[in-house]
């Protein structure tokens, strides 16, 4: 009998199953939200809940236009619920993980049975990249999930319209309609074009392109439509310059030109996809397994197959040609990976291949990566700095099992998840560990755990910082900010709120009646000191060495309290309780 049928196999990666999506749920302790992305996102939905304006989006007051408002509604929600915490914060980026490894496991089952289900499910949820970007606030994880549906109700679709099933394709043809419209109220065209130009492209290579006229009944596509077109019409009626800001700056130039400083070699999704798909790396070769051929009749016959082929082919080829390159990016075409690698090993199990170099690869991964996680966590004193010996022994005692079972005889009696899966899950369990101590290392902790315990005026000089905002509950002046997200009103003409010029931030400095709070980089802060007439001045710095927060308080009576005046369209302060990070 083949390992892929053996029966008590079946229950063994139903556990290792389960154990990857506990990791991938559980939190190991508090850590606090990263500068700038989860900053940003996090700030957005606050400002949302304080203004009761869900419509125009704004970051410190001014006007944020580069994504639609799909993730600030989830997380506004989320904090609605449960309070405005970081866990609360990333709790809609927790589900949507959740939800890419189920539609994995439901898809894979209904076409390929529930071995190579439970398999594809374990490969997907186990991934590093899967396993990364599930902690960290991000559009990403949001963004696959919807583009999933829309490439899985794509391809039962197909299959459905192939056997006539009209109640089949009718079902699908909604759940692909409607994850493209939150696709698209997540992050623009890219989610009609992911999944869509590659169907086209197989239904062509098929022979089928009149499905595609099939695809679009007048339902679906008014339900797209009531979706997708309010919100974009009633925030270009509210703001003036949006739509030609949003489309072509922040869609059509952000891909074709460098302006936004993300480029990167045209092999660099290809790092990306072997570093994020590890442990199963060294499987990638399998994906022949699933290769239809080169007739077109082969590729019809391939099904779905074919389908999440092109796709995932796609995915990686547009954003390679991409001038703006970063690692989740290419997080939608994981699900549709995962698919076709666990039916590729699946396949080639049950026709006997003992998958020798593949586990071979996979256990010299294990030695490379225990190497450098000796010599950097260990040697480097990285671990040690962080307070987290313990945790990192835990994750490299995973990948010395792995060596162990992969390399040596003790695995060779073990299934294929048990000797790859199996340690790497100690990996990962180590990585949560470690990753509150590793968090609060990137983020400025100590500044921000004063934030909450006073209400004196808050400026940032020149550098804006979200998460500041952020833990202190509430909007902040910025002096002469140079970030390009906080740009917006000047651009059109407006006058941008919370912004200081350098005489006005040196009338506040003077005034040594006043109480005032600065957040700067270090090497400013001699100046500030010097500027900083009269009162007592408490200096609080990060450990890294790269913010202080300034305190003063005044010597004399403090001078009345400085009017910030209402925010843009009759907005109040936007103060709300948000507690204080705590390192």
């Amino acid at each position: 009998m083949a390992e892929a049928e053996v029966p008590g196999r079946r229950r063994l990666r139903a556990v290792l199953l389960l154990l990857s999506v506990l990791l991938l749920a559980v939190d190991a302790g508090r850590a606090p939200l990263l500068e700038p992305d989860e900053g940003r996102y996090a700030e957005i939905p606050r400002e949302m809940l304080a203004s009761g304006d869900f419509v125009t989006p704004r970051l410190n007051g001014v006007r944020y236009f580069e994504k639609p408002p799909l993730l600030y509604w989830c997380v506004a929600a989320s904090f609605r619920l449960l309070g405005e915490t970081e866990a609360a914060a990333r709790l809609p980026v927790k589900l949507a993980s959740l939800g890419l490894v189920a539609a994995v496991f439901l898809f894979a089952r209904r076409r390929f049975g529930e071995d190579t289900a439970l398999r594809s499910a374990f490969v997907v949820a186990s991934s590093l990249l899967v396993a990364g970007l599930s902690r960290i606030l991000l559009i990403d994880p949001l963004l696959a999930l919807a583009v999933t549906g829309t490439v899985f109700g794509l391809a039962a679709f197909f299959e459905a319209d192939e056997a006539c099933d009209a109640r089949g394709a009718s079902r699908a043809r909604w759940l692909a309609v409607l994850s493209a419209a939150a696709g698209v109220l997540l992050k623009g065209p890219v989610a009609l074009l992911l999944p869509g130009a590659p169907f086209l492209l197989f239904l062509w290579i098929a022979g089928r392109l009149r499905s595609s006229l099939r695809l679009l009944a007048p339902g679906p596509v008014l339900a797209f439509l009531v979706v997708t077109v309010p919100w974009h019409v009633l925030v270009a009626v509210r703001n003036p310059g949006f739509l030609g800001y949003y489309f072509l700056d922040q869609n059509l130039l952000r891909y074709l030109t460098p302006r936004h400083h993300r480029t990167g070699s045209p092999l660099y999704f290809a790092a990306v996809l072997l570093a994020g798909l590890l442990p199963w790396t060294a499987f990638l070769g399998r994906l022949k397994e699933v290769w239809p051929g080169r007739s077109r009749a082969a590729w019809r016959a391939s099904g779905s197959t074919g389908y999440l082929l092109a796709f995932s082919a796609f995915t990686f080829l547009f954003f390679s040609a991409s001038k703006s390159k970063l690692i989740p990016y290419v997080l939608p075409a994981w699900p549709a990976l995962g698919v076709l690698l666990g039916a590729g090993i699946d396949r080639a199990l049950r026709r006997g291949a003992r998958l020798r170099a593949e586990t071979l690869g996979a256990g010299l991964l294990s030695v490379l990566l225990l190497a450098a996680g000796l010599v950097t966590g260990l040697g480097d004193g990285w671990l040690p700095r962080l307070h987290a010996v313990l945790p990192g022994l835990v994750l490299l005692s995973g990948l010395l099992l792995g060596a162990l079972l992969l390399l040596g005889p003790l695995g060779r009696s073990l299934p294929l998840e048990a000797r790859v899966g199996g340690p790497w899950l100690l990996v990962l369990a180590g990585a949560v560990l470690v990753w509150p101590s590793a968090a609060g290392s990137l983020t400025p902790g100590p500044v921000l755990a004063r934030l909450g315990e006073s209400v004196s005026p808050l400026v940032q000089y020149h550098d804006y910082l979200r998460v500041v905002s952020f833990y202190a509950g509430h909007e902040t002046l910025v002096v002469e900010p140079g970030d390009e997200e906080l740009r917006f009103d000047a651009a059109t003409g407006s006058p941008s709120p919370g912004t200081l010029t350098e005489e006005a931030f040196g009338r506040l400095l003077g005034d040594a009646r006043r109480p005032l709070r600065v957040v700067a980089r270090k090497d400013a802060v001699p100046g500030l000191l010097r500027r900083m007439d009269g009162g007592v001045v408490r200096v609080t710095s990060d450990a890294a060495g790269r913010f202080a927060l300034l305190e003063r308080v005044p010597a004399e009576a403090p001078a009345p309290a400085l009017a910030l005046g209402p925010a843009p369209g009759g907005r109040g302060s936007g103060v709300s309780p948000v507690p204080a990070y705590r390192p």
